[in-house]
């Protein structure tokens, strides 16, 4: 209890002090007492009051509660809150805790009083900026002295869904193609009506949207929408979009609602590959997801998601899903399972990727296999050693994305043999070779299959390059070995490789042994000895018309010198020229001269010298030209 004036204080002679008592009881109920107070009069030195005090709970109503049971405002808009305490309660303050959906922490802001009385009334209005596609939520607190009381409690605020007119989305890269998702439920809107609004009519010169058909281990198949396709837009999914400029987009003039954060985000996964998008409008972290009820990071049935980044043109592990972006989700096994996503934001991204195998475990190393080929196009994958890792599937382990839908070249490590896990993998991490005698074989050996994939059925160079060598301990040696030309190269000597590969689909058979071990291992795992004769091996296709590709083997060591005479016997591309090893080797002629003209429709002559010794074929060039070079 407080008195004011505080006392000591004097009264004036036939004069009164008003006194003001304030009791801040401990517990609600009614309780009885008395005051006693003593003075100077001689008369009258000490006077007892009786004093009856009732406490009430600190009760209060928010107007309109009934709305806020399921509401849906527009964004931007001011939300007032206004409050009415219950009769004859006092309160020293109100305030509203607010924060956008999924936030970690809440804004306070205080509620003025706006009418007086017995059931006083207080309002405040949440500002319009925290009111957008994330939702709005938000609870009320009234204090008074050391009692403080919530309606509803801060865990469980009121919530609305925000109605959302005109959602920017990032803008889209030029010629590349990015995987898009929309963080809004959208009401069955088909995805076509959103996409025109910015893009223009359907034309697959300029724009082009492909959502995932089917999915196995094996093989990821697109769909492309058309113009007059009503497939609705998934709250929760992703799609390839491809633009032929960078234009912005919005979600306009679809109108969507934000995703409900009052609980958990459940799908489905029932695909191999699934391709999927946060439904929030904020980031949530992977590791507030759970499969099946259980965290991501105490399973395997299901791989972290792959984001394909259009500037390197390859797919990068994240621990995050971020609003707009689209990414590549493996469900292992047959079983359909549930994905369930916190309505949470991430604080910020996880700990290093696993992709990065020298942070497992000392004593581990690993490589980087790239393969290029022209025009930006590249695929990487990694392999390497760690205590964590071993033979079969293990966590270290990351299967490779299907491609985009356009060209594109393609690497991976097959493992058809790993069952639930089976499929093309893009990181292979084995357990550390152990000691042993020299005469005993101990290694590695990752298989490696490639692929293009084109509209145009010609045949493409390209380059395979393995990164980290110095990794290895010197002990150890590294080769590549081509299956289908029968070569095998010292990677320590030379770790760049040029062969030719025609468009294909993306399951396609090894072609590649990667081998890390002693010297007894290589020799065994290395390509039998044969009997090599130089000379044109194959010429294909021939006749031909935009390139074809010329195969020749290298009995020994010596100077070679690949040259395209034409009829007149003038030299007009040289292919290949210097000192080469035993084996076999495949360029690729794209009917040019070394000027860079295409070449007109006619008859010309490849010619091959090898250490004195020449050979000549005839090959055809048909179909229209631009000029010769």
């Amino acid at each position: 209890m407080t008195v004011t004036p505080s006392p000591p204080f004097q009264v004036p002679v036939d004069g009164t002090v008003p006194l003001r008592f304030d009791v801040r009881p401990i517990t609600t109920g009614d309780s009885t007492g008395a005051v006693r107070i003593a003075s100077s009069d001689p008369f009258d030195s000490l006077r007892t009051l009786p004093v009856v005090a009732r406490a009430r709970p600190l009760g209060f109503q928010i107007l309109s509660e009934e709305f806020f049971r399921d509401p849906i405002v527009l964004q931007g808009q001011d939300i007032p809150v206004v409050v009415v305490m219950d009769d004859s309660v006092q309160v020293d303050s109100l305030w509203v805790y607010y924060r956008a959906g999924g936030a970690q922490t809440f804004a306070q802001l205080a509620l003025n009083p706006i009418s007086s009385g017995e059931s006083p009334r207080y309002r405040a209005f949440i500002p319009n900026d925290a009111v957008g596609p994330s939702g709005l939520e938000f609870y009320v607190a009234a204090r008074n002295g050391i009692a403080t009381s919530y309606r509803p409690l801060p865990s469980q605020p009121i919530r609305f869904q925000v109605r959302v007119a005109d959602l920017l989305l990032p803008a889209q890269t030029a010629n590349a193609y990015r995987m898009i998702s929309v963080p809004l439920d959208c009401g069955g809107a088909p995805l076509m009506d959103l996409l025109r609004d910015n893009l223009g009519p359907t034309d697959p010169t300029s724009w082009r949207v492909y959502e995932i058909g089917s999915s196995t281990p094996e093989l990821t198949q697109y769909r492309e929408l058309t113009a007059d396709d009503q497939a609705p837009l998934q709250l929760g999914s992703a799609y390839w979009l491809i633009t032929r400029n960078a234009p912005s987009l919005d979600t306009s003039p679809v109108v969507g609602l934000s995703t409900p954060t009052a609980m958990d985000y459940a799908f489905t996964l029932d695909r191999t590959w699934n391709m999927i998008g946060s439904p929030f409008d904020f980031p949530v972290a992977w590791s507030d997801v759970r499969v099946d009820g259980t965290p991501t990071g105490g399973q395997s049935i299901v791989e972290a998601p792959m984001l394909w980044n259009p500037s390197t043109q390859k797919y990068d592990p994240s621990d995050v899903l971020t609003p707009f972006e689209g990414y590549f989700v493996k469900r292992n096994g047959d079983a359909a399972v549930t994905l369930t996503m916190a309505p949470t934001a991430s604080a910020s991204a996880l700990a290093a990727s696993t992709n990065d195998v020298r942070a497992t475990s000392s004593g581990a190393w690993g490589l980087t296999v790239r393969l290029s080929g022209g025009d930006d196009q590249q695929d990487v994958a990694s392999v390497g050693v760690s205590t964590l890792g071993r033979s079969d599937h293990d966590r270290l382990d990351g299967s490779h994305p299907p491609p985009t839908p356009g060209d594109g070249v393609w690497l991976a490590i097959p493992h058809p043999d790993w069952k639930d896990y089976r499929g093309p993998y893009q990181r292979d991490i084995r357990e550390p070779l152990t000691e042993a005698s020299a005469s005993s074989p101990i290694g590695h050996s990752w298989p490696l299959s490639v692929a293009v994939h084109s509209a145009e059925r010609q045949w493409k160079e390209l380059t395979l390059g393995v990164e980290g060598i110095e990794n290895i301990p010197s002990g150890l040696r590294a080769v590549l070995v081509d299956d289908r030309l029968g070569r095998t190269v010292d990677l320590r000597a030379d770790h760049r490789y040029r062969f030719a590969e025609e468009p294909s689909g993306a399951g396609s058979e090894p072609r590649f042994r990667l081998l890390v071990g002693n010297a007894a291992f290589i020799e065994q795992g290395g390509t039998p000895p044969t009997t090599l004769t130089s000379g044109l091996s194959d010429l294909a296709p021939n006749p031909f018309q935009t390139n074809m590709l010329i195969r020749y083997v290298v009995a020994s060591p010596g100077t070679v010198d690949l040259a395209v005479f034409d009829v007149q016997g003038r030299r007009l591309m040289t292919l290949a020229k210097g000192s080469q090893e035993p084996g076999s080797y495949e360029v690729v002629w794209a009917g040019a001269s070394e000027r860079g003209g295409s070449l007109n429709p006619g008859l010309y002559f490849i010619r091959l010298d090898i250490a004195g010794r020449t050979q000549i074929r005839k090959v055809l060039k048909i179909g229209s030209s631009r000029g010769r070079g």
